[in-house]
């Protein structure tokens, strides 16, 4: 009986210690979660990287959406992936750093404002998952 009884109060005494760490998530978990959803487990698996020319935030495209970074902290910004229906494959920063395009297994191409996270245009037609996408380095207006 003794036996049992410290055995209890061992167990009580690991879960007071052990409930209040599953109560904290890291922000990561929480950025861009579906409705519903408390938390996330990891960042998906990272497919590439993309430096914004201004070298001020650089992406990470993931199984999840893309993870938007500050370059010189590498504190996460924003989630963008609310709308691309599956993985995101690549990015691609616009000249003047102000919108990021994305494309991906769901065969769309995305353009985004990079500040707000807000979908601006959705390119589709694409017979086939689209792998990379790239703006012309001689363009200074932001334009595919």
């Amino acid at each position: 009986m003794k036996k049992l009884i410290l055995l209890l109060m061992f167990y009580i005494l690991v879960l007071l210690h052990i409930a209040p760490t599953f109560a904290q998530y890291d922000s990561s978990t929480q950025i861009g979660l579906p409705e519903g959803a408390i938390a996330r487990f990891g960042k998906g698996y990272i497919y590439g990287m993309e430096y914004s020319p201004d070298g001020t935030r650089f992406a990470a495209t993931t199984f999840i959406g893309v993870w938007i970074y500050d370059a010189h902290t590498g504190e996460e910004l924003d989630l963008i992936a609310g709308e691309h229906d599956d993985r995101v494959y690549a990015a691609a920063y616009s000249p003047d750093s102000k919108n990021i395009t994305t494309v991906g297994q769901d065969k769309k191409v995305r353009i985004w404002d990079v500040h707000t996270g807000q979908l601006l245009n959705t390119l589709i037609g694409h017979k086939d998952e689209v792998l990379s996408v790239a703006y012309s380095p001689w363009s200074d207006t932001g334009k595919l």
